[in-house]
């Protein structure tokens, strides 16, 4: 995100009417000043990785404003420019991140939102997977960056987060040897301290790739 990014929106977004709406709202605005396409996708992604709430309703929008690109029969280049600046800018700030000093101390419901919030960060990137807007590559790419990153608790729970959310919609190329070895790293780089966060985490492996969880442990 840039230092003078727009402001996040604070308003509800939960149904899908509404997610319409304001992706058709962009796509007006966006019609009349392409130069102003930059700073929507700031704003969403701002959004995002601030407010841990909005993560799925951000993704789906970007969904809705590629297709609205399409049926307006805009600009191929001005659609593809979008999708590409939203999902390379969500990586960079995932690939980007202070792991090392993340705190969840930095989130807090109702705040100014003046910092990313790593649960959120990892949320948005899930959902993306799961809507297929990243490749399952840079997924693993991504998943094997946090997962070597491992020292606290918050960040298993990233790990879950981010399994959990790119899991909505399950592929086939999330096989069994990938989850295995994911919880095989996870659990060298960690401590009894955390066991029930892990333990989540195989309860999600489980979930995902239909092995028992009993099998998994």
């Amino acid at each position: 995100m840039h230092i003078a990014s727009p402001p996040p929106m604070r308003y509800p977004m939960c149904g899908g009417q509404e997610l319409r709406s304001i992706s058709s709202d962009y796509i007006d605005k966006i019609m009349t000043r392409n130069e102003i396409l930059d700073d929507v996708v700031d704003q969403l992604l701002t959004t995002a990785v601030t407010q841990r709430e909005y993560t799925r309703s951000i993704a789906y929008v970007v969904v809705l404003m590629s297709n609205i690109f399409r049926k307006r029969n805009c600009d191929e280049n001005l659609r593809k420019h979008f999708l590409q600046k939203f999902c390379h800018s969500a990586i960079s700030e995932f690939e980007n991140y202070d792991w090392k000093n993340a705190s969840e101390d930095n989130y807090e419901l109702g705040s100014e939102y003046s910092s990313i919030d790593a649960l959120a960060l990892s949320a948005l990137i899930g959902d993306l997977i799961s809507l297929r807007l990243i490749s399952y590559n840079r997924f693993k790419a991504l998943m094997g960056l946090l997962i070597c990153r491992i020292e606290i608790c918050l960040h298993v729970e990233c790990v879950h987060t981010l399994l959990s959310h790119a899991a909505a919609r399950p592929t086939p190329e999330m096989a069994s040897p990938f989850l295995y070895q994911c919880i095989r790293t996870v659990r060298r780089r960690t401590n009894l301290c955390i066991v029930p966060r892990i333990n989540r985490f195989v309860r999600v492996v489980s979930a995902v790739s239909r092995i028992p969880t009993n099998e998994i442990l």
